[in-house]
């Protein structure tokens, strides 16, 4: 089972998602001054999500993910194609993948916990 830890603080409006464990080294993106994604080194896992003013994000249709501009290219499709899978696509819906365009998503909660309590995954 993967674990998930939800981090928010209201005060702030920052939430972070990690996404199991990871004991190895890990690269992190800026993708643009309200989303930032952590993931292994070799671009294949989501490590974990973070979204500086959660709420307001989700109240605007779409966000761009400017600071992708200047990354590799190939770095650029690799992030694309972690977003587009879940677990970040439950958060991230890339609406425009080419211009870099995506909206965030609130999954409802009873995706992420059953009746018991604990966490089952969707993805």
């Amino acid at each position: 089972m993967i674990s998930l830890a939800l981090d928010y603080d209201a005060d702030t409006d920052w939430l972070g998602i990690s996404f199991g464990r990871h004991d190895g080294l890990t690269r992190e993106f800026a993708l643009n001054d309200h989303i930032t994604i952590v993931t292994d080194v070799t671009l294949s896992k989501v490590v974990s999500l973070a979204f500086s003013e959660y709420v307001r994000m989700l109240l605007v249709s779409e966000t761009e993910f400017t600071n992708l501009r200047d990354e590799d290219p190939e770095v650029v499709q690799d992030l694309l194609h972690l977003l587009s899978v879940p677990p970040a696509s439950r958060l991230l819906d890339l609406t425009d993948p080419e211009m870099l365009i995506a909206r965030v998503c609130a999954p409802p909660l009873d995706t992420i916990m059953d009746d018991s309590g604990d966490y089952n995954p969707p993805w």
